[in-house]
């Protein structure tokens, strides 16, 4: 944190590759800072030649007399380990690298940032970048970067992976009258990344917004825990892109498959409570409306006064597409509306008070509709129609004195940028579409209820001696279903019963005890999807087993059977547990059966989790009003489920060993069964 602090608030700045050709990146960044406010020292720093800007030059780093606390480096990549050693050797504990050439080019340039990052470790020197734009604190007037625009301080902290997404966001928030209290590029992320960021931010006391851009995540788990524990104070806004890119695949297992970009991002933004924006456009809205609402608290029960029919609608369908809800004005609120507006208005939400409402009437139907109890926030639509002025409406809006957040949709270009003048001084935001607030509207909602919530903790207890000793019995690198059963039921985790086969009178003899319907399996683990390759077949009556025992003999002449327990009832649900390079473990719930694939109805957590993850996990599934017994059918027990995703999601925490695990599917009835199960460890 010290070094981030030196990052922001460096008191001196070396531009190692300053240069006096202004069409160079070297001579942008030191004309940024030179130009600027900051009243640091600054060393342009280049061998070949005696000034810039009017200021001497240096030959090195090396010849400073002191260490700088931040060296920015703009010099072509193959020099770039050598200056960078340059730094470290002469104490700089903080370095700035734009230049580009590294991981963003294949595999040669990662080799070259690798090399950066040993630099780095071994000089205790942190790295910001490479390929990156720089960093902005407009609070001392610190420009450290090409960027041409300067943002207006304020506070929102920006950390954004691309570079050129910086101009049009400082742009915009500027045009909203909001300010930046920090900007960093991101870059390759080789050292620093959004985690070192967050918990920066979160620390911060003149941040009170962040607002992130990303591509690709560096460190799943702590971005999770970190942005758990700062959000519940700071909103955290993320622009996630690639999330529709297919994730690499797996034959393994469906878990693989279904671990989208975009699913597991979800998840993730859930996870940490962090608000999830869909374009440049949804991140100033956020941010916009969640300075405009400050501490005030909003709530579903919406509702919503119009000059206009159609806006009216509008604003209703998407209340009801994001989840919130049309407030039910009382017979007293509906009385008090009717003694002030005309006969032909519209009394019921939305109110609809004509295309001639005057300022007067904007400002007593709003006080009216304000103190009804049933009413969260009030949305107050305006398109300019002739006679109105808009100019006197927006002045007596901003009069109207309550702890409910007012949400103003003054429609127009031109015509209406005198009210949104009005309104940005008053600490109101101006939207231009119903849509757009409303979506914003119901995502802060949710950030805001979510935060309320306490984490919790697994509480299920693992004999990880025992599970080990299972694992090192088989040994092997999949285990069989037999082994995958032996494993669940040592977690207590239900399994059914079953009988390895040497021979079909073993299976008979199993069966009397098993009973129908049972099912007859290839034991393997290395056959994977065994209902399309044939290797599983249901035995319904007892005297259909000798035929189909020696059927799947004929076909699988070398392979040991199976015999399984049926279990019938209940609704087939995937649980599944993948290990990421990137973030960690992932574990899902899904549909499951053959259809889970088809379906693709699953939602993903990074481990650990807790009772309350499981429990929102489920309740996110599109199936979760069947499993709650929909239309009169009968409803699962949510508890065990619950219960048998929390076990796993502490057995794969547990025991590292586990590289992969899937049951599929897992009946889910009045208690639940794991029906099949497949597990692959992680080669030593």
């Amino acid at each position: 944190m010290a070094n981030l602090k030196k990052l922001f608030y460096p008191k001196s700045v070396a531009v190692i590759g300053a240069s006096r050709n202004s069409q160079k990146i070297g001579n942008l960044i030191f004309k940024n800072l030179a130009e600027s406010d900051f009243a640091g020292q600054l060393y342009p720093i280049n061998p070949n030649t005696q000034e810039v800007l009017g200021q001497p030059a240096l030959a090195s780093v090396l010849d400073l007399s002191e260490p700088v606390d931040l060296a920015i480096i703009v010099v072509p990549a193959e020099t770039v380990a050598k200056v960078l050693t340059e730094v470290g050797q002469s104490g700089t504990k903080v370095a700035i690298i734009i230049s580009a050439g590294f991981a963003e080019t294949g595999p040669a340039g990662q080799e070259k940032q690798e090399k950066l990052l040993e630099i780095g470790q071994k000089y205790h020197l942190k790295i910001l970048g490479p390929n990156c734009l720089g960093v902005i604190n407009p609070k001392i007037g610190l420009n450290a970067s090409w960027g041409e625009t300067m943002p207006k301080p304020g506070k929102i902290a920006f950390a954004s992976q691309s570079g050129a997404l910086a101009a049009p966001v400082i742009e915009l928030v500027n045009e909203s009258g909001l300010g930046f209290s920090y900007f960093a590029s991101l870059g390759n992320k080789a050292d620093i990344d959004e985690t070192d960021l967050l918990e920066f931010f979160g620390q911060d006391k003149n941040t009170d917004i962040i607002l992130t851009y990303l591509e690709s995540f560096k460190n799943g788990p702590r971005l999770v825990s970190l942005a758990q524990k700062i959000a519940s104070k700071k909103p955290i806004i993320v622009l996630k892109a690639g999330q529709t890119t297919q994730g690499a695949k797996s034959a393994q297992s469906h878990t693989a498959s279904l671990a989208t970009p975009e699913r597991v991002g979800r998840g993730i933004f859930t996870q940490a409570n962090i608000i999830s924006a869909n374009s440049v456009r949804e991140i100033i809205s956020l941010a916009r409306l969640l300075t405009s609402l400050g501490k005030k608290q909003a709530g579903p029960k919406t509702a919503i006064v119009t000059n206009a029919g159609g806006p009216g609608v509008l604003a209703t369908d998407a209340i009801v597409k994001n989840s919130l809800s049309l407030s039910c004005l009382g017979q007293k609120t509906v009385k008090r509306l009717g003694r002030i507006l005309p006969a032909s208005a519209s009394l019921n939400n939305p109110v609809d008070i004509l295309g001639d409402a005057d300022e007067k009437i904007y400002f007593k139907t709003s006080k009216i509709i304000l103190a009804d109890p049933e009413v969260d926030n009030l949305i107050i639509i305006l398109t300019k129609q002739r006679g109105t002025n808009v100019k006197a409406i927006a002045s007596a809006l901003v009069k109207l004195k309550t702890n409910k957040p007012i949400i103003p949709i003054f429609m127009g270009g031109k015509s209406i940028l005198a009210a949104k003048e009005i309104f940005q001084k008053a600490g109101f935001t101006n939207f231009y579409h119903p849509q757009e607030a409303i979506i914003a509207l119901a995502k802060i909602i949710s950030w805001q209820k979510r935060s309320k919530k306490k984490i919790t903790v697994n509480q299920i207890k693992i004999n990880r001696g025992q599970i080990n000793k299972l694992i090192n019995q088989a040994n092997r690198p999949r285990l069989n279903e037999a082994e995958g059963f032996r494993l669940l039921s040592a977690c207590q985790v239900n399994t059914p019963k079953f009988v390895i086969l040497d021979n079909q009178k073993e299976g008979i003899t199993a069966l009397e005890k098993i009973g129908c319907p049972a099912f007859l399996k290839v034991l393997s683990a290395d056959l994977i999807h065994k209902t399309e390759l044939g290797a599983i077949v249901k035995i319904d009556f007892k005297d259909d087993f000798p035929e189909q025992f020696n059927k799947m003999n004929q076909k699988f002449p070398s392979a040991k059977l199976i015999l399984s327990q049926g279990i019938t009832g209940g609704i087939e649900l995937i649980i599944g547990v993948k290990k990421d390079p990137v973030l960690g473990r992932l574990i899902m719930i899904g549909a499951g059966g053959i259809y889970t694939e088809i379906l693709k109805d699953s939602v993903f957590r990074i481990l650990p989790i807790g009772k309350n993850d499981a429990r929102e996990m489920i309740s996110e599934l599109k199936i979760h009003p069947i499993l709650k017994g929909a239309r009169g059918s009968q409803a699962i027990n949510l508890e065990a489920v619950e219960e048998t995703l929390l076990t796993i999601a502490k057995l794969a925490e547990a025991v590292p060993k586990i590289n992969q695990l899937e049951i599929n599917p897992l009946i889910a009835g009045s208690k639940s069964v794991a029906v099949d199960v497949k597990i692959s460890l992680v080669q030593d």
